[in-house]
């Protein structure tokens, strides 16, 4: 047997602050215990709500539940429990049921299974990732939408860490489908040749759904300096420019805190803090904090019913402990490789095998 020698450095574990008094685009400041609190008074609000009770449907039940496991909420708790119980049982067959809804709801599924990671959701999470993998347009490669991609391929993300293969043909076929979303001017749009103007909403998720496809088709490169992604390049440069954390950009009024959602969801694959100049997850935290009800809860109308479990996805995320932000190589072994996600994908490896 050939043996290995594997260095390993673990950089302490650092949780990403909001550096204690976060000056918002409003004027107000918060602090990292203000932002605690909002994120604890948030998850009792969705853990007390119909959504997570199953009363609106599994994939309203899948979106709370994931809001308030990435909020902190301990999975071994006996309604946490029973909420991803009936999430495995009656997933499913809601999945098979509804062609739209499946896409949200199979991908909401999965990142639930894949955060507890237990072996008897596991039948489940198959089931949600052949589902999602059998709804996408063969002709295309997407999903129909930018919407219901981004979802998608976060579900199928969240398969791959929890150990379950999505064909490489999957992603790459993804990648064209989200290429072919973006405007000359780096923004996207909500499906392939419309002519509308981009939205940050729409653009943060095209940026995030192109580092997804990259990553997980697996195309390493060389331990070199490389030149950034020109479409992603492009998206970054245009969410700099139009940078607001009050609306969403391009759409004023709708899906504000979905925007924030994506956003989220962009920096936390990207690496990227700033835009503009501007630390953008302490401005948006400010505001959501100033924004926040007397109940715990969040409510804008361009958010239909779900401005809470969107506004607290984006804190909890922003929160999170992280292990290792960056891996930069700097040495001459021409010989070695590299990947953007190595990181993330060591993290995972090491989660399997303890199992937590």
């Amino acid at each position: 047997m050939r043996s290995f020698l594997v260095l390993l450095l673990v950089l302490p574990a650092a949780r990403a602050s909001t550096g204690g008094e976060v000056a918002g685009a409003t004027g107000g400041e918060v602090s990292d215990a203000d932002v605690a609190r909002a994120i604890e008074r948030a998850r009792a609000v969705v853990l007390a709500g119909k959504r997570f009770a199953g009363e609106e449907g599994e994939g309203a039940r899948a979106l709370a539940l994931l809001a308030a496991l990435a909020a902190g909420a301990d999975a071994s708790e006996e309604r946490i429990e029973r909420s991803l119980d009936a999430l495995a049982a009656r997933g499913p067959a809601e999945a098979g049921a509804d062609k739209y809804k499946a896409v949200y709801l199979a991908s909401l599924a999965n990142q639930c299974f894949a955060r507890v990671r237990e072996a008897r959701y596991r039948d489940a999470a198959n089931f949600m990732t052949a589902r999602l993998i059998a709804l996408r347009e063969a002709k295309t490669g997407g999903w129909g939408d930018l919407s219901r991609t981004q979802f998608a391929l976060a579900g199928l993300d969240a398969a791959e860490s929890f150990g379950i293969r999505v064909p490489r043909e999957v992603w790459a076929g993804a990648e064209r489908f989200v290429a072919a979303c973006q405007r000359k001017d780096g923004a996207f749009r909500y499906g392939r040749g419309e002519k509308k103007a981009g939205t940050g909403s729409m653009t943060a998720a095209g940026a995030a759904c192109l580092a997804l496809c990259r990553a997980r088709a697996g195309r390493p490169q060389a331990c070199v300096a490389r030149a950034e992604d020109a479409r992603v390049a492009a998206a970054r440069a245009w969410l700099a420019q139009h940078f607001t954390v009050l609306v969403n950009p391009g759409s004023e009024a709708q899906w504000h805190l979905y925007y924030l959602h994506a956003l989220g969801h962009w920096g936390s694959l990207s690496g990227e803090r700033r835009l503009a100049g501007r630390d953008w997850f302490r401005e948006a935290a400010a505001e959501l904090v100033r924004t926040q009800r007397a109940d715990g809860s969040w409510k804008e109308t361009g958010d239909g019913a779900f401005s809470t479990e969107f506004a607290l996805l984006f804190l909890a995320r922003g929160a999170a402990p992280t292990l290792i932000a960056k891996a930069r190589w700097g040495g001459a072994d021409k010989g070695a490789r590299w990947h953007e996600r190595d990181a993330a994908r060591w993290v995972e490896l090491v989660r399997r095998e303890l199992g937590t």
